[in-house]
């Protein structure tokens, strides 16, 4: 995987333009498109979280959104990388061409809210035998 730190704010914009940028997609496909609510409930369960969330819609179609996303605050992203801060947060509208919902616990039950935005983070990591990296993390709200 290309070291994202070292991108000038053009390559940064192709990289997020490319089919290599689809691995930073690794944890929104495994835990927030097309899931159902079984795991959904497993993930608020065993967890430890909230609120669990999915994206009712194609995986080629939220990679589409997340990279006209990211491409369109690449000066952010790029400005984010040359500092010090952890987290680098987008808030957003949902499209409507994407459909979400989240289950909540409330008290000892779970129920089913509405989503109308999503929420992308960039996690700065430190990984023995890799050094650092950024994890991506993209999921309705």
């Amino acid at each position: 995987m290309r070291n994202l730190f070292t991108m000038t704010e053009q390559e940064l914009r192709d990289f997020v333009k490319s089919s290599e940028f689809d691995e930073f997609l690794c944890h929104t496909k495994a835990r927030h498109i097309n899931k159902c609510d079984s795991y959904l409930k497993s993930r608020l369960l065993y967890g430890g979280i909230k609120c669990a969330s999915t994206f009712q819609a194609d995986e080629k179609d939220v990679s589409t959104f997340l990279k006209t996303i990211l491409g369109r605050n690449t000066n952010r992203v790029h400005q984010w990388l040359c500092g010090n801060e952890e987290v680098f947060c987008l808030k957003l509208r949902i499209p409507e061409c994407l459909s979400a919902k989240k289950l909540v616990w409330y008290g000892s039950d779970v129920q089913e809210k509405p989503c109308s935005k999503v929420q992308i983070r960039l996690f700065r990591q430190e990984l023995p035998n890799i050094g650092k990296r950024v994890k991506l993390v993209a999921f309705p709200q």
